[in-house]
């Protein structure tokens, strides 16, 4: 017959091997929301640069000017004095 204080051993391991598995799921999750919001932010962050035309959207006139803008900085480059 097994020994009781070796089961309840085993057991009381067991329940606390298992919090220990819950804490670190519920750290994950905590960080894995925090990875989301960074993410958002540097969405937000992107979209406020390629807004060139200021009207807090970003839309085809603002890739047509930043490609005008492209376009001259070459120019500015070969151009001759």
């Amino acid at each position: 017959m097994p020994d009781i204080e070796e089961m309840k051993n085993k057991a009381e391991e067991t329940v606390q091997n298992a919090e220990g598995q819950a804490q670190g799921q519920d750290q994950a999750q905590g960080q894995g929301q925090s990875m989301k919001d960074k993410a958002t932010g540097m969405m937000d962050d992107a979209k406020g640069k390629m807004d060139v035309t200021g009207d807090g959207k970003v839309n085809a006139d603002d890739v047509k000017k930043m490609g005008e803008d492209a376009v001259n900085k070459v120019k500015g480059l070969f151009k001759r004095d």
